[in-house]
């Protein structure tokens, strides 16, 4: 490399340090009352969002484990609710929920159950509200 381009590149790299350092200098300066990291507010969104995630994969795997104990007797969507409606008390149990069998409106065809409910469940935390409805759909 000539010496002109070396200076020119020392001299743009010295540029891009200061820029880092007087950006990251006037972060906590941001307007807002609380100070708060760069993407903290996204990492809690994101949080949120996998919480409800969990509760709905818990109530998927509830009708589908609800599901394989009704094979064994009689009417399947009889004994189908049956068993739904019994893990729905474990499931309010774990995640402090009062959700029951009563809420849904199950029905069967030929190829699936689905379970459908107009109650929304809710994970509210610092400034986000994230409301859900716990519907399935399970193949048979």
């Amino acid at each position: 490399m000539n010496r002109k381009g070396v200076a020119i590149l020392s001299l743009a790299a010295i540029g891009f340090l200061i820029a880092i350092v007087l950006f990251y200098g006037q972060v906590d300066k941001l307007p807002g009352n609380q100070k708060k990291y760069l993407g903290e507010a996204e990492v809690n969104l994101f949080n949120t969002y996998i919480a409800a995630e969990k509760e709905l994969l818990y109530i998927d795997l509830m009708a589908k484990y609800a599901l394989d104990d009704s094979y064994e007797g009689g009417d399947l969507l009889i004994q189908f609710k049956n068993n739904f409606g019994q893990r729905l008390v474990s499931f309010n149990e774990v995640y402090g929920r009062d959700i029951s069998i009563n809420d849904y409106q199950i029905k069967m065809s030929k190829d699936n159950i689905v379970g459908i409910t107009n109650k929304q469940l809710n994970i509210t935390t610092d400034k986000i509200d994230y409301n859900f409805r716990p519907s399935f759909r399970i193949s048979l």
